[in-house]
């Protein structure tokens, strides 16, 4: 049930069957701020939506969801430290299906960037279907 990521000593994480949780998640738990989550941040597409998957997987700019609060078209809960800064903010999607409906989360491409090697030996870029007839280079000598 991992939600903000942020690093905290052992003294300060609680741990149960849903994973951990630090003291200033716990506290916002306890306190009826934000559900008891079931999901870990990477695995919370059904439950919530973290800050950062706005933009990752919706594709909205943290510049524009001061916006899209402001209209009420994104709905989101503050997490507070215990001295009450906000350290985080989580969307739950159940709060937010008219955001979603206009913000569909995006297909994650691959990046055509990234080599592999195939079969052969050959460097090909990841999904492409290796080939016994491709250019082997040609060490030049000197």
């Amino acid at each position: 049930m991992e939600i903000c990521c942020e690093g905290h000593y052992g003294n300060e994480i609680w741990w149960n069957l849903d994973g951990i949780c630090c003291a200033d998640c716990w506290h916002n738990i306890k306190e009826g701020v934000i559900p008891p989550l079931k999901k870990h941040l990477f695995y919370n597409e059904d439950e919530w939506i973290s800050n950062s998957q706005l933009k990752s997987r919706h594709n909205v700019h943290p510049s524009a969801v001061k916006k899209l609060r402001r209209e009420g078209l994104l709905h989101g809960i503050d997490l507070k430290k215990a001295n009450g800064s906000i350290y985080e903010t989580i969307y739950l999607i159940s709060e937010n299906q008219e955001f979603l409906e206009k913000y569909p989360r995006i297909k994650e491409k691959e990046n055509p960037n990234i080599l592999t090697l195939d079969i052969h030996g050959h460097a090909v870029q990841i999904g492409e279907v290796p080939s016994e007839d491709k250019p082997v280079k040609q060490k030049s000598g000197g």
